[in-house]
């Protein structure tokens, strides 16, 4: 997954010379500022080190979770990383269908990668700071020391889902992008649907494959929710002339709030 997210950065980052002006654009020394808080999280969220901790018992765990621990299907985890993988990549959609050539995909690039940036490092961090063992590993046939001789450190990360993150990432940015570009389009309901949908069964899927619990998957989703809306958020483009506009005719007075 970590691949995949320099990965898509790259690609959504190529046309970066241009300046788009429809629906959203970008702002030099805001895009400066959000850049390098992003790079700075993100990095942090790197460095940070869990530790494996001890493994709750599982009588402590919350009902709705308990009630949903499976056992690890490794087919199951390959599928959720395929369809994660699918809903990173939907936001494309907006930006193929809103033309414009590279100033549109520079100001789509460099919203994505930093809402692709923010998303990582939020996820990174709390997995840093929070140990929390995985639904698979309270199956008699796990021990931790030999998932450790394998290469496994990985085993107390499931706090928060990060393929859900992910995969809500791409369907929040895809539906307020669309909603904002085309928001007379009879397409933007059967996206927004198809776009949550697929999110939706990621975060079942990883559930289902013994990778996480429940709640990881609700933080997860409200991670990738946040980052996909506030980013396009910040960047949508206003009229020039903001803020309270007062002007004076005769006796009478009239006043045009823009923003």
């Amino acid at each position: 997954m970590k691949r995949l997210v320099i990965c898509v950065i790259s690609i959504m980052t190529i046309g970066t010379l241009g300046w788009a002006e429809e629906s959203y654009r970008l702002n030099l020394y805001q895009d400066t500022l959000l850049s390098g808080t992003s790079l700075g999280v993100v990095a942090l969220g790197y460095f940070m080190e869990g530790e494996a901790g001890n493994q709750q018992n599982e009588t402590n765990i919350n009902r709705l979770d308990q009630a949903l621990m499976f056992p690890g299907e490794e087919n199951l985890d390959n599928v959720g990383t395929v369809l994660a993988c699918g809903a990173l990549l939907m936001p494309g959609i907006s930006a193929l269908a809103a033309g414009g050539g590279v100033e549109t995909w520079s100001t789509y690039g460099t919203m994505y990668a930093q809402a692709i940036l923010l998303t990582s490092g939020t996820k990174n961090l709390l997995k840093a700071g929070v140990s929390r063992w995985r639904p698979y590993t309270y199956d008699d046939d796990f021990h931790a020391t030999a998932a450790e001789a394998e290469g496994n450190d990985d085993y107390y990360n499931s706090f928060p889902s990060g393929h859900t993150a992910y995969a809500f990432l791409g369907a929040s940015f895809l539906s307020t992008t669309f909603r904002r570009e085309f928001p007379e389009s009879r397409w933007k309901t059967p996206l927004t649907v198809a776009a949550y949908g697929l999110a939706g069964t990621v975060g079942i899927v990883r559930v289902l494959s013994g990778e996480h619990f429940l709640s990881d998957v609700a933080v997860g989703a409200a991670i990738g929710s946040l980052w996909g809306v506030a980013i396009p958020y910040i960047h949508r483009n206003r009229p020039e002339e903001s803020g309270i506009q007062i002007a004076s005719f005769g006796r009478s007075i009239s006043f045009n709030l823009s923003y």
